[in-house]
């Protein structure tokens, strides 16, 4: 059961109760019957009534007339509302509600929060109340109209909204509890998310084949974070982008220890709903929970520096790492391939090259291609230019980039040694066998392997 129940019920003009009383009948019944806290002095102003005659109480300095009030109501010619709020005995006693002078506090100081979701402006509020000290749930009545009939509206949103604002006010003690837990465990599913999401990264980098799904995902972060041109912020990326996030935060949210601490976190929030209402909120998943968007940008900071292997140092190393891309390439697993691929094109020229080749005639990406052939060519590797610029005239490059392989491997300068070993740097024609051989008579005289990467 909710910790603060609040009912709403709503009279028109001319309401009679089953015993005929009108709606001013109502409010001075509230007034006197068995069970209210009568006000003692100083605690209210009376006109024409005796001390202690009833409980009813409105905004500071408002005398108490009850024959008025009960004409004001019945002539009023809007609806009228009795808000009725309840709590629990043990509540009441713990929180210190169990008197007349809290409500009184408890009322006036939200009078105009009720004014905004009645839609009445403040000045217009009218407002009586009155304190009922029963056995088990401790309660009170508040008649609430406005002195303007066009204006008071209160649909079902407005009655949780009252609701969840006294509820907040009553059990601040308990809410200030459950804030603390909740945000503590929250900042420990952070850290703890962290914590894991590097060691996935490690393992990964030690046994790539540990989870290809998770992998596959990081890597194609990756590979659309280094095509991303605006901030690597989660509300700055795609759509396909953001999809690729979520799918990451919710393969790693699914490690059990970090569930437990998210069902947890999800308790306190339901404890803060318990305050006031029955109903609790949906189970929303981290990758979609807005209290967990430093989560999702945690992911796109990790996976945009994550490389499958330790950096590389070296053009041994660097060829090393090639391989390996190239071994991805083969097996169908493209993502993982070019990032090892990018890697070592950043290390070695010569990697670069093949890279670039490699997105010429396979991936059929002529852009990519010609921007590492032109990084490259800027670093002063000749064989780039060369074929970069067959590439612009139409012409096939693929057999050139081959020579180049031999040729930087085995050291020589490419526009010589080629042409006084192998001839003229063009493509080899169908059954140009001896040309095939002489190329790898050439590699074995200068003990090079003559495929290429």
């Amino acid at each position: 059961m909710a910790g603060l129940i609040l009912k709403a019920p709503y009279y028109k003009p001319g309401h009679k109760t089953k015993g005929g009383e009108s709606r001013g009948g109502m409010a001075e019944y509230i007034a006197t019957r068995d069970g209210v806290e009568l006000l003692r002095s100083g605690m209210a102003d009376y006109v024409n009534e005796r001390l202690g005659s009833n409980g009813m109480f409105t905004d500071e300095g408002e005398v108490i007339n009850m024959a008025a009030i009960r004409k004001e109501i019945d002539e009023h010619p809007g609806n009228v509302w009795t808000l009725i709020f309840s709590l629990s005995r043990d509540d009441a006693e713990r929180l210190g509600y169990n008197s007349a002078r809290e409500w009184m506090n408890l009322l006036r100081s939200h009078r105009n929060d009720i004014a905004r979701e009645m839609r009445i402006k403040p000045e217009h509020l009218r407002w009586y109340a009155a304190f009922h000290q029963k056995e088990e749930h401790p309660h009170c009545h508040v008649m609430v109209w406005s002195s303007d009939p066009n204006e008071a509206y209160l649909n079902t949103d407005g009655i949780r909204s009252i609701k969840r604002t006294f509820a907040h006010d009553i059990f601040r003690q308990d809410s200030m509890e459950i804030y603390r837990n909740q945000t503590y465990v929250r900042d420990e599913l952070k850290e703890s998310f962290r914590d894991r999401m590097e060691a996935v990264l490690e393992e990964i980098k030690v046994n790539p084949c540990s989870d290809p799904e998770l992998e596959l995902l990081l890597m194609e972060l990756r590979q659309k974070l280094s095509q991303h041109k605006g901030k690597k912020v989660y509300g700055y990326l795609s759509k396909d982008t953001k999809e690729t996030v979520d799918a990451i935060v919710k393969k790693i949210a699914a490690y059990p220890p970090l569930a437990e601490l998210y069902d947890q976190w999800y308790e306190y929030q339901c404890d803060t709903y318990r305050l006031y209402t029955d109903k609790m909120p949906d189970k929303i998943p981290m990758e979609e929970n807005k209290e967990f968007k430093s989560v999702r940008n945690m992911v796109v900071n990790m996976a945009a520096g994550f490389k499958l292997a330790e950096p590389l140092n070296g053009r041994e190393e660097a060829q090393q790492s090639y391989a390996a891309g190239k071994e991805y390439v083969e097996c169908g697993r493209t993502t993982s391939g070019l990032l090892h691929l990018e890697d070592a094109a950043a290390l070695d020229p010569w990697c670069e090259v093949q890279l670039a080749l490699l997105y010429q005639y396979q991936l059929h990406d002529t852009e990519s291609c010609r921007n590492h052939l032109r990084h490259a060519s800027e670093q002063g590797y000749k064989p780039a230019e060369e074929i970069l610029r067959r590439i612009d005239a139409g012409q096939s490059a693929y057999i050139l980039g081959n020579l180049s392989s031999l040729v930087y491997h085995a050291g020589r300068v490419f526009a010589d040694e080629v042409e006084d070993d192998v001839g003229p740097l063009t493509p080899v024609p169908y059954g140009g066998i001896d040309s095939k051989i002489r190329r790898e008579q050439w590699a074995k005289d200068h003990g090079v392997n003559p495929t290429m990467g």
